[in-house]
């Protein structure tokens, strides 16, 4: 799947909408796969699809495609990142680095300009 590696997904990544890549390997048959894409909406999707870019990366990868390229379109019905993942806000209690000190501010002023001339 070097073809999809270095031809296809680099493109498929600047489509606008496009959010994430995955190429699904079968463990118990690596011909089989699935190239699953997010988009931020359907609509962007079906732009994709309809721009005829879709079809040229199906060419690009055709010579190593068994059975018939096929879409399907489902919708997310439920997303969680596991919560020890996510990063958490600092301890407390933990030590931390002792805060720059401020410069004092100081006022700004005016400079008036002079009339008179040298002479």
């Amino acid at each position: 799947m070097k073809t999809m590696h270095d031809n296809v997904y680099p493109n498929i990544s600047k489509e606008p909408g496009m959010r994430r890549i995955y190429l699904l390997r079968d463990t118990a048959n690596p011909d089989e796969f699935i190239s699953l894409t997010l988009w931020n909406s359907k609509k962007q999707a079906d732009s994709y699809e309809d721009s005829g870019h879709f079809r040229e990366y199906v060419e690009l990868i055709a010579d190593k495609l068994q059975e018939p390229v096929g879409i399907s379109e489902y919708n997310v019905e439920h997303h969680e990142v596991n919560p020890s993942l996510i990063p958490q806000k600092a301890d407390s209690s933990a030590p931390r680095a002792a805060p720059r000190p401020k410069k004092p501010k100081t006022p700004k002023t005016k400079k008036k300009k002079s009339a008179s001339k040298r002479k």
